[in-house]
């Protein structure tokens, strides 16, 4: 990357990445997995993201200039690195079908109910298309351009205040909840992404701070959606919480403009945006990958397969709530790759020197 690309860049970035469609369903989300003053527990989950980005960082303390993939890749034996690879391809373009396919619905529920989704999606990926082809400094600088686009909905929230009732938060914490480890495990999972951030190592030079920035992006993603969460579980009931499928959007519902009729109208076209920052990035990264297995192909020629991977996946799902239970149990295994990625290469590392100079 180029000087120009400041460390504001990368923490913007890093909460484009993170946050996304879920923050519509999140407060609900949190009311069924936590139950009262659910909007807690986003606080101790954003420390667990701070603790995985350590450990990131203390890899590549370890490994210096080169990336991790690289690192596996020289330690281990051609048929495995290149099974785990595809793996994670996999993974991440499944990860970014599922929220492109995700939002597309939303789109289709709120604005075109007789057009079929087909044509929302697939508008989408043409834009994903294009915006992996600007090359990876103009796109980060261009999710910068996004965030300013969104940020302002957060101003939103103040008018709120008026109607924030603290009886409706309860005394109780935690109650009524489903604390089982896999349903906190799918909260934690609207924090994902940071870890795609690791790949820009490689191009960022070290003035740019990167884990610094991810720490600060992250914490901006802790704010919003905490704010977000506090102010629906000050809003509504829990027992009407988790009732509403998207809360915070039926939140903005109640707002009155004299030049709109719904302003939550007004919010999801503005949240598109987004989403694709989230799924660029997930396909950048599925991108990277794929290097390292197809030495030879070209960039342009990866992009096209990881996109229309992606899309091809979008199609074996078709109802909101199939790719809401589907997202949840693939983040969940995203989990897996955010801790077991940098405690693999830190396995490899011993392995990886005794064979190159590192």
């Amino acid at each position: 990357m180029e000087g120009r690309v400041y460390q504001f860049h990368l923490i913007v970035l890093t909460y484009m990445i993170q946050s996304g469609v879920v923050i519509f369903a999140l407060p609900r989300i949190l009311g069924e997995v936590f139950g009262t003053n659910g909007w807690i527990a986003i606080f101790p989950l954003s420390v667990i993201v701070i603790l995985n980005i350590w450990l990131f960082s203390f890899v590549y303390k370890k490994i210096g200039e080169r990336s991790m993939f690289e690192v596996i890749s020289i330690a281990l034996p051609k048929w495995i690195y290149y099974l785990l690879f595809f793996i994670i391809i996999i993974l991440w373009c499944a990860l970014a079908a599922l929220v492109l396919k995700q939002f597309a619905i939303i789109i289709q529920i709120i604005f075109f109910p007789t057009t079929h989704v087909f044509w929302f999606i697939t508008t989408m990926f043409i834009i994903v298309f294009v915006f992996l082809n600007l090359g990876i400094t103009n796109m980060v600088k261009a999710g910068t351009i996004f965030f300013y686009f969104s940020i302002w909905t957060l101003l939103l929230g103040l008018i709120f205040l008026g109607e924030f009732d603290f009886v409706r938060l309860t005394p109780f914490l935690f109650k009524d909840g489903d604390l089982t480890l896999f349903q906190i495990g799918s909260v934690y999972t609207s924090f994902l992404g940071f870890e795609i951030m690791f790949l820009l190592t490689p191009y960022v030079k070290k003035s740019a701070k990167l884990i610094r920035s991810m720490i600060l992006g992250n914490l901006l993603t802790t704010f919003v959606y905490g704010y977000t969460s506090l102010i629906c579980f000050g809003f509504y009931s829990l027992q009407q919480l988790v009732k509403i499928q998207f809360p915070t959007l039926e939140l903005f519902a109640y707002i009155e403009a004299p030049f709109l009729e719904r302003v939550d109208n007004l919010i999801v076209p503005v949240f598109i945006i987004k989403i694709i920052v989230t799924g660029v990035f997930f396909l950048w990264g599925a991108k990277e990958a794929l290097s390292f297995i197809g030495n030879n192909v070209k960039e342009k020629k990866s992009i096209i397969i990881v996109v229309v991977t992606a899309y091809v996946i979008t199609y074996y799902f078709t109802t909101y709530t199939e790719l809401e239970t589907w997202l949840t149990d693939i983040a969940v295994i995203e989990i897996g790759v955010a801790f077991g990625l940098p405690l693999l290469t830190l396995l490899l590392l011993p392995i990886a020197r005794r064979k190159v100079q590192l």
